[in-house]
């Protein structure tokens, strides 16, 4: 039996009810009145006898008392324990979710090897029969429970008694048996408990195929009863196809025939004993150099820090590498070659040193050569291999079968090299070869030696390419892969016949010349030494003209423009575009004048994407032999933006001229207006130009006006609006001349005015006073009397309309100034 007492954990065989007999096995011992009373039990001569009897009847009333305490906290611990231990192997190759399993095709072989990385003892030999029942012969594991139901399709009975069963019964790390009822029908799996819970069952398990998984992957998988209770006979998926909850698992197999179901369990997993083992490491060991071993741990939940200790295997006492490794390896160096050294590690965890791992004992020896890499040379097989300092040399030993003998071929004491040139070598034959590393020390040479590698001389098959240049031209490019002295070539067509014999040449370019437009060929090309040649790379290609390349696609007012480069060699160019880059792609026109190098495209829509390839073609007899597709082109689409900078300058008073900057792609322009208060806009007719003149305006009224460009695809937006009222158009500055009798002022008179106004004065910027009215539109001069000597007077002009009684001024018009010195 196993007992928790102050903190130790013991193993106890009771003999009688008086006389427990405490065993040694795990190196544990009670602290009693202060003094270790096991293993170091204080006895002399005079109290030795009672001191026995008192110690024995204390560790009776320990273990007596834990008697009475609970195992669930113990249960749940074990747990808790195996739940956690599941995550850290599920991070290791072979038992990650969606990986390959490492054991392939095999439910149970995979459930075993979890079994032995889990509690340390694998299930395989554990006798499964009658599809879900096991012997456990070994006693390692016991049956907790079994299930069984003779019904083909699930009632709710029996989805509650399953539900019912896990929940009560099964644990992490359990291992489950499933199979038909009925032993006629062979139909079994196994699995793994990852978790339990009244919400759901996880599971890990392999070689069961539901899709995202096929049989050779491991995965977890859960079963959430509501689901189960809901469709227990069919498997739910999230909305993105994802496995939710793996209901049909079990109607699988029931309705073959029933089903059977039994809950196996690790025959120590309810005590803390398993606890305290699980928290032992298993250790690995492995030559890093000739006088270092490198000790390796697996991971102890809970552990905060490990104790490394070593000693010459004949050695009594151990010596601490170190007690503070929070790391799983560790180097231990300094040892002497071709001594054996015994290494133990143990964790600490919840504030105490567990027990040591077993023991693992090591020779000290060269690290043994792993991995030889094998390159074909022109004349022989290079041998290459890591180099190391710390040895006296190198032997190579060479056998045509790793079963027969071995014999040494080299033999090299300079540790600067890594390589061996085997010259006596055939072709195509595999070769076995074993690389010893020795060291000779004063006490004698030690050594390890390679398991046998094979390697054989052959070569890859070159990478082959071709592009055409011409429609009877095409260039081939030959890259080796790995060793090539020459490449040997031939060409056959469409019906195997020799079109080039088998020709030699170290270029890594051939051109074939004289094709026949549209005629297919085959390529074969294999890379060659003086030892042999390797297989033939073949490539199938057609004489069709060059691929074409677009140097641009621009829009423009009349559509879009392609451009490409022109050839001389062929008869025409097809164009085809596409609204999807990587889209169905429609003819949309075709050049048959090889030198031209762009066509228009004018069957677009406006403000609308489009990609554009092209095929070049010639001519062959009856038929035309077309080019490979281009790339596609970069999206382009035909737009116009909005005009800017527009003006509106008064013409006459009842006409408006309106101006604007030029837009790119634009061939025409639309002017629209209208009168305050109008909702309806007025379209003047489109012009080419970047003005217009709008007529039969009102006067004195204000007028709004836009622009918008457009093309022969479609028009853009219209621009930013500006206002203006219809007014007589500022006058150009008056001229000015001295007369004997004044100034004269003149002006240039319009025949759309009614009179003119006249102001002056004596600064530029000053006040500027109505010094005269004209009323006779036809005058053009005026002479101010009014002006003295040597004074310097600016003057302006207003044009006025009269109409309906109302009359109309124009803005005034630039100062115009002079001295009167008359």
């Amino acid at each position: 039996m196993i007992f928790k007492c102050g903190g130790w954990i013991v193993e106890s065989e009771v003999l009688c009810c008086f006389a427990p007999i405490i065993t040694t096995r795990h190196a544990q011992q009670f602290d009693l009145t202060g003094e270790l009373w096991y293993n170091n039990s204080r006895f002399d001569e005079r109290g030795g006898k009672m001191k026995r009897i008192l110690s024995l009847f204390l560790a009776f009333l320990m273990l007596f008392s834990v008697c009475t305490v609970s195992a669930s906290n113990s249960f749940a611990e074990s747990k808790a324990y195996a739940e956690d231990r599941l995550i850290e192997i599920e991070k290791t190759t072979g038992f990650i979710p969606g990986k390959n399993a490492a054991v392939l095709y095999n439910c149970y072989g995979f459930v075993s090897a979890v079994c032995e990385k889990l509690f340390g003892v694998g299930y395989n030999g554990e006798g499964l029969y009658s599809n879900y029942k096991a012997k456990h012969a070994s006693g390692n594991y016991y049956t907790v429970a079994t299930f069984e139901t003779a019904n083909k399709t699930p009632t709710s009975a029996d989805v509650e008694n399953i539900i019912s069963f896990f929940v009560k019964y099964a644990a992490p790390g359990d291992v489950v048996h499933y199979g038909a009822y009925n032993t006629g029908v062979n139909k079994t799996h196994t699995f793994m408990v990852q978790s339990i819970s009244d919400k759901k069952l996880s599971i890990l398990h392999s070689n069961y195929n539901v899709p995202p998984y096929d049989r050779a992957s491991c995965h977890i998988d859960d079963i959430y009863w509501d689901s189960f209770r809901k469709n227990p006979t069919q498997t739910e998926r999230n909305s993105d196809g994802s496995l939710y909850s793996l209901n049909a698992m079990f109607y699988s197999t029931m309705k073959a025939g029933g089903v059977g179901i039994t809950i196996n369990r690790y025959s120590k997993y309810e005590s803390k004993f398993y606890l305290v083992g699980a928290a032992i490491p298993t250790i690995s060991t492995e030559r890093s150099s000739t006088n270092s071993i490198k000790i390796s741990w697996d991971k102890i939940i809970g552990a905060t820090k490990y104790k490394l200790q070593y000693k010459e295997a004949s050695a009594s006492k151990y010596i601490t590498a170190s007690d503070s490794l929070t790391s799983l390896s560790y180097d231990v160096k300094y040892l002497t070659v071709g001594k054996k050294y015994d290494f133990r590690v143990a964790a600490y965890v919840g504030s105490k040193w567990m027990n040591y791992s077993d023991v693992v004992t090591k020779q000290v020896l060269p690290p043994t050569l792993t991995v030889i890499k094998f390159t074909p040379e022109s004349s022989g097989l290079t041998l290459s291999w890591t180099k190391r300092s710390d040895i006296t040399g190198i032997r190579i030993y060479k056998s045509e079968s790793s079963s027969k003998d071995f014999s040494k071929i080299k033999t090299i004491t300079d540790n600067s090299t890594g390589t061996y040139l085997d010259k006596k070598i055939t072709y195509g034959k595999t070769y076995y070869y074993k690389i010893e590393r020795y060291i000779k020390t004063d006490s004698g040479e030690y050594s390890t030696t390679s398991k046998a590698i094979s390697g054989a001389y052959t070569l890859q098959k070159p990478e082959v390419t071709y592009r055409n240049i011409h429609s009877t031209e095409v260039e081939v490019s030959l890259s080796a892969k790995g060793k090539n002295d020459t490449f040997n070539y031939y060409v056959t067509d469409s019906k195997n016949k020799n079109f080039i014999p088998l020709t030699k040449t170290t270029d890594n370019t051939v051109i074939i010349k004289n094709l026949t437009a549209g005629a297919s060929y085959n390529f074969y090309c294999r890379q060659s030494t003086s030892l042999g040649s390797g297989d033939y790379t073949e490539i199938k290609f057609t004489a069709i003209p060059k691929q074409e390349s677009i140097t641009s696609v621009a829009a423009s007012a009349k559509g879009i423009v392609v451009s490409y480069s022109p050839c001389s060699d062929v008869d025409g160019y097809m164009i085809y575009r596409s609204l999807d880059k990587n889209g169905v792609y429609a003819l949309a026109g075709c050049v048959d004048d090889e030198k031209l190098g762009k066509f228009t495209d004018i069957d677009v829509a406006y403000n609308t994407e489009y990609y554009y390839k092209v095929k070049s073609f010639v001519k062959s007899g009856s038929k035309l032999v077309y080019s490979e597709y281009s790339f596609p082109s970069k999206a382009v689409k035909v737009t116009v933006a909005k005009p800017t900078e527009l003006t509106a300058t008064r013409k006459t008073p009842t006409s408006m001229t309106v101006k604007w900057k030029a837009v790119k792609n634009a061939n025409k322009y639309i002017v629209q207006y209208k009168a305050d208060g109008d909702k309806k806009w007025s379209e003047a007719s489109a012009t080419s130009s970047t003005s217009k003149v709008i007529s039969k305006l009102t006067l004195g009224v204000n007028y709004t006006f836009r622009v918008k460009a457009a093309n022969d695809i479609g028009s853009g937006s219209y621009s930013a609006q500006i206002s203006k009222k219809a007014l007589p158009p500022t006058p150009g500055a008056p001229t000015l001349k001295n007369k004997s009798t004044g100034i004269r002022v003149s002006w240039t008179a319009k025949d759309y005015a009614s009179g003119y106004n006249i102001y002056r004065a004596t600064s530029e910027n000053g006040t500027y006073t109505l010094v005269k009215t004209i009323s006779n539109p036809e005058t053009s001069s005026w002479t101010d009397k009014n002006v003295g000597k040597n004074k310097t007077y600016y003057y302006k002009t207003v044009c006025f309309v009269t109409k309906k009684s109302k009359t109309y001024n124009s803005p005034k018009s630039k100062a115009s100034s002079i001295k009167h010195s008359i």
